[in-house]
């Protein structure tokens, strides 16, 4: 683990980035970020590289798991809170079987590929 100090700013500017490119590949997909407090930038201590690889594989699933009967919207939600940063991402997508849902987190864990895809 490599700890550095992050900027939140530069962790959403990432993220609205990454969701500029995805939009243009899933159409039908809005992106919002909602941060609070809204005051300037918050600084923290966290493994950088892996950070921003969670929040692309979130971000990543969240426009590409879709759900095509309807418009998808995809919201970081981003709060400083006392106990540390708290990241959401929240979506209209398919969702994950309940029978996986214990298990996303794990190293290498995937659910199967029947998976309706968007």
């Amino acid at each position: 683990m490599h700890r550095q100090v992050v900027s939140v700013a530069s962790l959403i500017e990432e993220a609205r980035n990454l969701a500029e490119g995805l939009a243009l590949k899933y159409r039908d997909t809005t992106f919002e970020v909602q941060m609070r407090p809204s005051q300037g930038d918050v600084l923290f201590v966290s493994d950088s590289d892996h950070l921003q690889t969670i929040l692309r594989n979130l971000l990543g699933n969240a426009f590409k798991f879709a759900d095509p009967s309807r418009p998808n919207s995809v919201v970081l939600h981003c709060e400083q809170r006392p106990e540390g940063l708290y990241l959401e991402v929240k979506d209209q997508g398919i969702g994950i079987p309940e029978a996986f849902q214990a298990s996303i987190f794990d190293q290498f864990a995937q659910v199967q590929s029947d998976a309706r895809r968007a």
